[in-house]
């Protein structure tokens, strides 16, 4: 396992149970349509790995995926129910922390105070775009663009916490 997979896989716990279950009801509504994933991709628009994958709750089907399989299926609006909460979870699995960094992330979203000391960069809620993507971009080992990509995510979803109102005071 990678230490992308190891140190992000908690994070992401919540939505891929949902989609486990998401593509359970798929493939069961698809079996009752006496349907292959090939002929339901087909119909659909979609490829037969992808229609595999979302059964499997390997990848996150999209709103019209499951708008458009709960009127094939004829669903009566089960798979559209779930499209909000689908949504929902897949912003949520954006923003992650590594498995050491989690429990700092949540303390400090509650903090009314931060305290920062730093003689030789800007601390890390104050950090530019360009600044985070520079600093990982340098990292070794290097790393996949993806994985760069979720860092800066959630790194800059960090900054919400100085946003608020009231704003912790910071020195």
């Amino acid at each position: 396992m990678s230490e992308t997979a190891e140190t992000y896989d908690e994070g992401e716990q919540g939505s891929s149970d949902l989609n486990r279950a998401v593509g359970k009801q798929v493939k069961l509504l698809r079996e009752r349509a006496e349907l292959t994933q090939r002929e339901l991709g087909d119909r659909l628009g979609y490829s037969e790995d992808l229609v595999s994958s979302l059964e499997r709750g390997r990848r996150t089907p999209q709103r019209e995926f499951l708008e458009a399989a709960d009127e094939l299926l004829q669903a009566r609006g089960l798979l559209k129910a779930t499209a909000e909460d689908v949504e929902k979870a897949r912003a949520k699995a954006r923003v992650r922390h590594p498995a050491w960094f989690r429990d700092y992330a949540r303390l400090e979203a509650q903090a009314v105070e931060i305290n920062d000391y730093s003689c030789h960069d800007i601390p890390g809620l104050l950090r530019s775009e360009r600044r985070i993507r520079a600093l990982y971009e340098m990292r070794k080992p290097l790393l996949d663009e993806e994985t760069i990509e979720q860092r800066i995510t959630s790194r800059l979803a960090r900054q919400d916490i100085i946003s608020r109102w009231p704003a912790p005071s910071s020195s």
